[in-house]
């Protein structure tokens, strides 16, 4: 009882790794004040010993429209649906939650946790940390940390707030030694001229599965075939960004099943010319297609480890699938390749940025959106790093949410997904230049640094450009299916109304074609609200929405084209207009569906409000569903 007090369990709820890289980081912190530290993986929740434990950290992650992640859904039912009252006395815990702000439900995990522990017992022992990855979430955890996590920890375990051992702030802290980020890898990575002599050089202690959440993904995702890929757009415009495609995928034969309207995650690919860039940089250009095998390495912790992703598997796919070469890394990422640098100059510009908080937001900024690779040729044109570390080091990638636009009912092995286009171009005559300037004069930057960014730079959003721009009939895609909060009503005489904007149309498309499916039995009124620019530019799924119209599928179709008069009209004005029917639905027990960006919804909600109906029961009761983000 005694060992079991002066231990921390961490537990973390992660769907893109960012809670479980940070729980690691807590655990190092223990171990650096000598505390004794276990990480479990919410996935192996176990109801009897948790209630046991004395000293918790929750480091849970909010997924979609305020869910669970997919490790975490046991484990959140059992909070909110069967754990016992006064189970979770004795318990001191503290919460670091994770979201985004895009989102409505912005962090509920977090709050979930803290309100449940207190209500079954548990006390607080270090106020709530909350991570918000619309900003800085790498900050925002790294403040929490810094405001005496580890003072107050050392004072629960050992009943002395006078605790000596201190933790050195993350803010001060020094970059790894090239022998201190080579005992953290638990693998050697050798490369073959042949899948075969890969094949050969198997050690039986590295096995299947992935070791992190997205290790786990690449290894557990369904590799589907693209059957379709096609413009939605009646006028589209690659160069400005203006492309909106529906894609098909043929998942025959795999075993994956889905749900209408489920979230399809997607899993991009890197562009051709980004993977030869670094591969020159790394010198591995004539061995792009060499094969590699995983050898346990000297420094593994545990007598089994894991492979990365599948093998067999080529550099090749390994650079343009599996690691994030867009996104600027976390800062504990550019620390570890800044440990490999050769120029003494080099290295102290980069310690000195990585110790200035503000300058490394700057380069994250909306704004500025430094690239992985301009960072590299600007900061770590020294570096002399092995492949196999830099396979080891390097961020992973992260797959994309896209609410699936395809019917279960019509195409049970087929899922579809719409994507529009993300390109935003960054001006010179903005705010970057100026800050880089600044930043090189202020030491913060290698001299001429400034001057290796394009005159003219632009932010291509990873996933959408891959599937709007690259993607081909034939193509394979990694694919994982996850429950979203969007469900027809069981019962089919219960009127409908949706409401969409953009490719908010996704989940709508796949009701229509579910509508249309139905047999000639009676049914309710079908109502959509749909808002875009133009109806002869952008006017998503046009030619289908007409034709349900035309079978009577539909009841009402209700479009707003913004740009088609002097006063922009959206989709908020129209349902106003419209409001007598839209109380009548509700009165008649229908439901509501809203998809689009935060703004559109908040401004339905205003109009809902206004014609007198109550929101926030009509959301309880689940006759207003909405997927709302950006």
């Amino acid at each position: 009882a005694e060992e079991e007090a002066k231990k921390v369990y961490i537990y973390f709820g992660s769907q893109t790794g960012t809670a479980e890289q940070f729980s690691s980081d807590i655990k190092d912190d223990c171990d650096a004040a000598g505390i004794a530290a276990e990480i479990i993986d919410l996935e192996e929740f176990d109801e009897e010993r948790f209630c046991t434990h004395k000293n918790v950290i929750m480091v849970v992650a909010t997924y979609g429209e305020g869910e669970p992640t997919d490790n975490a859904v046991q484990f959140s039912r059992w909070l909110k649906e069967d754990a016992d009252a006064g189970c979770l006395s004795g318990m001191k815990f503290t919460v670091m939650g994770l979201g985004n702000t895009q989102y409505a439900l912005f962090n509920a995990m977090g709050v979930l946790c803290e309100e449940k522990f207190q209500a079954l017992g548990a006390e607080v022992f270090y106020p709530r940390g909350v991570g918000n990855d619309a900003e800085d979430i790498e900050q925002d955890f790294q403040d929490w940390r810094d405001g005496g996590l580890m003072e107050k920890l050392q004072a629960v375990v050992s009943g002395d707030s006078g605790a000596t051992r201190q933790r050195k702030s993350s803010m001060s802290a020094d970059v790894p030694t090239p022998d201190d980020v080579l005992k953290k890898l638990s693998l050697e990575i050798a490369l073959h001229p042949t899948e075969k002599e890969a094949r050969v050089a198997v050690d039986a202690s590295v096995h299947d599965g992935g070791a992190s959440t997205l290790e786990k993904f690449f290894c557990s995702a369904t590799r589907a075939k693209v059957s379709k890929v096609y413009q939605l757009r009646q006028q589209a415009d690659l160069p400005q960004g203006l492309s909106t495609v529906h894609v098909d995928l043929d998942c025959t034969g795999t075993g994956l099943t889905y749900q209408t309207a489920d979230n399809a995650n997607i899993l991009p690919e890197n562009p051709p010319e980004l993977v030869q860039w670094f591969a020159e940089k790394l010198g591995v250009v004539d061995q792009l297609g060499s094969y590699m095998s995983f050898k346990k390495g000297p420094h593994a912790s545990s007598i089994v480890v894991k492979k990365p992703w599948r093998a067999p598997c080529t550099v090749e796919e390994a650079l343009r699938r599996y690691l994030d070469l867009s996104l600027l890394p976390p800062k504990r990422v550019l620390a570890e390749f800044c440990a490999f640098l050769t120029s003494e100059s080099e290295h102290s510009i980069l310690l000195a940025l990585l110790r200035d908080d503000a300058a490394l937001k700057a380069l994250r900024a909306h704004d500025f959106a430094l690239s992985f690779r301009e960072f590299w040729d600007i900061y770590l044109s020294s570096i002399q790093i092995d492949i196999s570390v830099f396979l080891q080091i390097c961020l992973r990638q992260t797959a994309r949410p896209y609410t699936i636009s395809s019917s279960a009912q019509e195409h049970p092995s087929v899922v579809g997904v719409t994507v529009s286009m993300v390109r935003s171009p960054l001006d010179k005559e903005g705010s970057w230049l100026g800050k880089l300037k600044e930043m090189e004069a202020n030491g913060l930057v290698p001299a001429g640094g400034a001057a290796k960014l394009e005159a003219s730079r632009k932010y291509d959003g990873i996933t959408s450009t891959w599937l709007s721009t690259r993607l081909k009939a034939g193509d394979e895609v990694l694919v994982k299916i996850a429950a979203s909060s969007f469900r027809l009503p069981k019962d089919a005489t219960k009127p409908v109304a949706m409401v969409a904007a953009g490719t908010g149309i996704a989940p709508m498309r796949a009701f229509l074609r579910e509508f249309s499916l139905e047999k000639q039995q009676q049914v309710g009124k079908k109502m959509l609200f749909f808002g875009c620019q133009h109806k002869e530019r952008d006017f998503l799924y046009k030619d289908e929405i007409q034709e349900t119209l035309d079978k009577g599928v539909l009841t009402a179709f209700i479009p707003a084209f913004s740009r088609m008069q002097e006063k922009k009209v959206y989709v908020q004005h129209k349902l106003k207009e419209h409001g007598d029917e839209v109380k009548q639905l509700f009165a008649d027990k229908g439901v509501l569906y809203i998809c689009g960006a935060n703004a559109m919804g908040n401004d339905v909600y205003g109009v809902l409000r206004d014609l007198g109906l109550n929101v926030e029961k009509l959301k309880k009761d689940k006759r207003i569903i909405e997927e709302l983000w950006g």
